[in-house]
């Protein structure tokens, strides 16, 4: 049994190289692209990680039904050629990353599963861009973006070929599939972590390509529109609201996911192909100066790992350098907690209740809540 990858991307050379380094990790033998032709370095990165580019084709549209044909033809070429007698395929967009319960790799999972199961199904977790750098190259986007809402979007990525059984086809960007066949599924098992926004001018940038009028009158989203309209009954597709609120989803609320408790996931049990605590702290995840959304990047970062003694440093480092008296106040919110992490009760009370005299209503609020924990702690 072995488990492989295959992707249909468009533009995604800020991404892909962590993805496909992502399912490598996760134990696939082989990575695939099918490229819808991009015009930046996406096939070019994907290589680089490991990745082998299948076949490219061109459309004028984003074209869902083209792309599901390209996708399920290739894997049945591939099937054809492949020894194996049962191979996984794990169909996912470029800003996709799927873990089982983030503690265990998707093969060792697979391996341990009944043989009648062929199907694994999965929710999307949205990750929300609250700080600097939102994203850098090679290392897995949730060490720059950790805060997460669960979504009540589900795929099936994950499908299991046998050969001399029926064939299942993916369908619908994998949020489902089809069978002749009762093909049992285990539900609810991903965490598809997803990443829509990234970096704010590459994610600008690639939204302005979909959506934007050609000389012809024509946009690349033309296909996804009429879909909309037709089968959803909205007047257009997500990529313009996407764009339109792109401002909003960047500056709104900047600090107030800081004060997260925890999350739904095991951050510090991602499976990465680097180590986390040193690896993602130079090269291009670094800025020329340490800026108050590095430190408070890094702080985030060593907090969900458990470091916090690390964390509050990074914390008031950032304190120290901010001159906005709100971003003072949920930072200082958050030493507190890391004081409690700490089992430092009394430091923790003390911060609170300097906080509490001066704080704006909501942090003054999430401070006598935190206050209250510590005290019954």
């Amino acid at each position: 049994m072995i488990l492989n990858a295959i992707l249909c991307v468009w533009n995604e050379e800020d991404i892909i190289y962590s993805t496909v380094k992502h399912a490598f990790a996760q134990g696939c033998s082989n990575v695939y692209i099918i490229d819808n032709g991009s015009s930046d370095k996406t096939v070019v990165e994907a290589k680089m990680a490991g990745a082998k580019h299948f076949t490219t084709f061109r459309s004028a549209y984003f074209d869902e039904i083209q792309k599901i044909a390209h996708l399920n033809n290739a894997v049945e070429s591939l099937n054809t050629s492949c020894s194996d007698e049962t191979v996984w395929w794990l169909y996912i967009d470029a800003d996709e990353f799927p873990s089982i319960l983030t503690s265990i790799t998707i093969i060792d999972f697979l391996k341990k599963i009944e043989s009648d199961c062929r199907a694994i199904h999965g929710y999307l977790y949205d990750h929300i861009p609250t700080h600097e750098p939102y994203m850098a190259h090679g290392i897995h986007p949730a060490d720059c973006m950790p805060i997460c809402n669960k979504t009540g979007i589900y795929k099936i990525p994950l499908l299991r070929y046998d050969k001399g059984k029926e064939r299942i086809f993916s369908m619908g960007g994998a949020h489902s599939f089809s069978a002749s066949d009762k093909i049992k599924v285990l539900h609810d098992i991903l965490y598809i972590h997803h990443f829509q926004y990234r970096k704010p001018e590459s994610t600008r940038a690639r939204l302005a390509m979909l959506a934007q009028k050609r000389p012809d009158g024509t946009s690349r989203l033309d296909w996804m529109d009429d879909d909309a309209k037709k089968m959803r009954g909205k007047p257009r597709s997500v990529y313009h609201n996407r764009l339109e609120q792109l401002e909003k989803t960047y500056s709104e609320n900047r600090f107030r996911h800081l004060v997260t408790d925890s999350l739904p996931y095991d951050y510090g049990k991602l499976v990465r192909w680097y180590d986390p605590l040193s690896s993602f702290w130079s090269g291009d995840a670094a800025m020329e100066e340490k800026s108050v959304t590095l430190h408070i990047w890094q702080a985030t970062h060593l907090f969900f790992m458990a470091q916090y003694e690390l964390a509050l440093c990074g914390f008031h480092d950032a304190y120290a350098k901010t001159q906005d008296h709100e971003s003072k106040e949920h930072l200082m919110l958050r030493m507190a907690r890391c004081f409690l992490a700490m089992s430092d009760v009394e430091a923790c009370v003390n911060a609170l209740k300097a906080l509490v005299k001066t704080a704006s209503p909501t942090v003054r609020t999430a401070a006598m809540q935190l206050m209250e924990k510590a005290l019954s702690s």
